[in-house]
């Protein structure tokens, strides 16, 4: 944690390997508290990106929802990481508290 409000916070979550297991619900994007900020997928680059206000000592949760196809296809693995420059999860990485494995 650290010792004042992220007024500015941003976050990425990589889902390249997701699409080819399942395909992102257009719209879930959603955050809690409702006034913290907002979240968007950007179908192109395969990401959701989250910016808002997270003031010191509290959390915000940010979920979305992607669907399984009745005969399922790809690798059968749901990979995404997340980013967000100035944490443990900067860019580069390698932190396992930045990635999670669904299969």
């Amino acid at each position: 944690m650290g010792s004042g409000d992220a007024r500015r916070f941003r976050f990425t979550d990589d889902l390249r390997d997701v699409p080819d297991d399942a395909a992102f619900v257009a719209g879930s994007v959603n955050s809690g508290p409702p006034e913290a900020g907002s979240g968007a997928y950007d179908a192109r680059a395969r990401t959701v990106t989250w910016t808002g206000a997270v003031p010191v000592g509290q959390a915000v949760t940010v979920t979305y929802r992607v669907r399984l196809p009745e005969r399922p296809h790809g690798d059968g693995v749901l990979t995404h990481r997340v980013t967000a420059p100035g944490t443990n999860c900067a860019p580069d990485s390698s932190d396992p508290a930045c990635t999670t494995t669904t299969s």
